[in-house]
């Protein structure tokens, strides 16, 4: 009877680690398709996004590139790294896509600030110039 029960227990205890291990299968499967709706979110709505948006977008990335990774990363296959790897490179060029669009953006209002600076100066030496004109026709009319 000792046996039966200690062969009962092995192969319960057979019979839980293989569940829990399929159980691990699918919570790396859905973590895999869950960074893959993620990505293509972000493919479909990267251009529109807000500063506070990218703030979100990034948090998320964040979990899913390092936290749930880290988590599920004993279950990948070599499919599985290939494909998170591919995930990773495309939010990492909206990423960038964005930076560099920033950039430019910065660039721009810099360049316009200091052309309106330009012009500002243009017009208070002009007035400067017209005022001290009008000065010296003024003196030249006294004489």
């Amino acid at each position: 009877m000792a046996k039966l029960l200690r062969f009962s227990f092995i192969i319960f205890s057979i019979l839980l680690y293989a569940g829990c291990g399929a159980l691990q299968e699918k919570s790396k499967d859905k973590y895999i398709t869950d960074y893959e709706i993620f990505v293509k979110e972000v493919r479909v709505l990267h251009e529109n996004f807000t500063d506070e948006e990218w703030e979100e977008c990034y948090l998320k990335y964040e979990e899913f590139s390092v936290a749930k990774k880290k988590k599920h990363a004993k279950y990948f296959t070599e499919s599985d790294i290939k494909k998170i790897d591919l995930l990773e490179e495309e939010y990492a060029s909206y990423l960038i896509e964005q930076e560099i669009n920033d950039f430019i953006e910065s660039l721009g209002k810099g360049i316009k600030k200091g052309i309106e600076e330009i012009g500002d100066f243009i017009d208070e030496t002009a007035k400067d110039f017209e005022e001290w004109s009008n000065e010296e026709s003024d003196l030249d009319s006294i004489k």
